[in-house]
């Protein structure tokens, strides 16, 4: 009877088992997540070649999920799914997230219109300071991001000054 029972338990764990990785082949089952809702102070070139400058603030809005093993490619079909939502100005724009990929405390994503993000979660509060003013006098906190975009060469890097970044991982 001993045996019956370890050999039905041994069954249940390996269709366990099993159903865990067919989760995550097919993307049912997330290897990550990242999800944020917050303000950044954030700088950046005001035009190709210009100088380093204070572009204001955007607000951010991410929930992602990283649902594959592959490293993400903006034009390779992927299971990730997700948006990000800034507004700069009042003005709102919403990007479908194509590919994640997390790594620890950082999360790579390309957005549907060809924006390459990175987030950093440093943890809680987001919006902790931890450094003096940078060169163009934004104050580093724990939590930040940067925006990368393939036409025109922008690169925008922000720091938290409220809100929060969370970045979960199975893997991590």
């Amino acid at each position: 009877m001993k045996r019956l029972t370890l050999l039905l338990t041994g069954v249940v764990l390996l269709a366990a088992l099993c159903a865990a990785v067919s989760d995550t082949a097919t993307g049912s089952r997330p290897l990550g997540h990242v999800v944020g809702d917050f303000t950044a102070e954030r700088m950046g070139f005001a035009f190709v070649g210009g100088p380093l400058v204070r572009l204001g603030t955007v607000t951010i809005s991410v929930n992602a999920f990283d649902r594959t093993l592959e490293l993400p490619f903006p034009t390779a079909p992927s299971s990730d799914t997700g948006t990000i939502t800034e507004t700069v100005d009042g003005t709102s724009t919403t990007y479908q997230v194509a590919n994640v990929l997390i790594e620890g405390d950082t999360a790579f994503m390309f957005t549907d219109s060809l924006f390459f993000y990175v987030f950093h979660d440093g943890g809680v509060p987001g919006n902790e300071i931890v450094g003096p003013p940078n060169s163009v006098g934004l104050l580093p906190t724990r939590d930040s991001y940067e925006q990368f975009g393939f036409i025109g060469s922008q690169h925008i890097t922000g720091f938290v000054t409220s809100g929060n970044i969370k970045i979960s991982s199975i893997t991590s």
